[in-house]
């Protein structure tokens, strides 16, 4: 769990996004969460699981880029507005 939270800190530190960007929800139901965070031309994508590995449907939404999306942790992949959260 340590090693969790110091690549997760290394993580936001290296991301201005994720330090300074504005916060908008794009889903939460259940025990997942996503949001994105957005400072001037970066975005983040944060998706949360607690539970079971679930794939989940997001809205379209001009802050979705799926083309320069990269997973930095974790084994979650998005394709055509669809999440998978193992």
């Amino acid at each position: 769990m340590l090693a969790l939270y110091q690549r997760m800190t290394k993580l936001r530190q290296r991301s201005l996004a994720l330090r300074r960007g504005g916060c908008q929800a794009l889903y939460a139901e259940g025990d997942v969460v996503v949001f994105v965070r957005v400072y001037q031309q970066q975005r983040a994508l944060v998706a949360i699981n607690r539970g079971e590995a679930c794939e989940v449907a997001l809205e379209a939404s001009p802050l979705l880029n799926v083309a320069g999306w990269q997973c930095k942790t974790g084994r979650g992949t998005l394709a055509k507005g669809y999440l998978l959260c193992p």
